[in-house]
């Protein structure tokens, strides 16, 4: 799936434990990202969402302590899944765009 995608390129995630928080943030390099868009293909390229790119230091340092802040309730393992899960993640990216 698109998580392990993104870890395997490199990326940290982290799933916050409590509860689901359902907002859409990111930090990548020096920008944040926030907004409605969920990170899959459907959401960047079909559905029409608002993503707010902040590239102003202060407003990254605010996203970024907020990240921290949460960080010690968080765990940061993409599950593993088995060679069905896979194969079925596959047809259903191929079919993702007209969904």
């Amino acid at each position: 799936g698109f998580l392990r995608d993104v870890q395997e390129a490199g990326a940290e995630i982290h799933f916050f434990k409590p509860s689901m928080i359902h907002a859409k943030a990111a930090l990548i390099d020096d920008v944040g990202i926030v907004g409605t868009a969920n990170f899959d293909v459907r959401s960047m390229l079909l559905n029409f969402e608002v993503m707010l790119f902040l590239y102003d230091a202060p407003s990254v340092t605010t996203l970024t302590e907020w990240f921290l802040e949460r960080q010690g309730d968080c765990h940061n393992v993409v599950r593993n899944v088995t060679l069905i899960r896979r194969l079925a993640e596959g047809v259903f990216r191929i079919g993702a765009p007209v969904l």
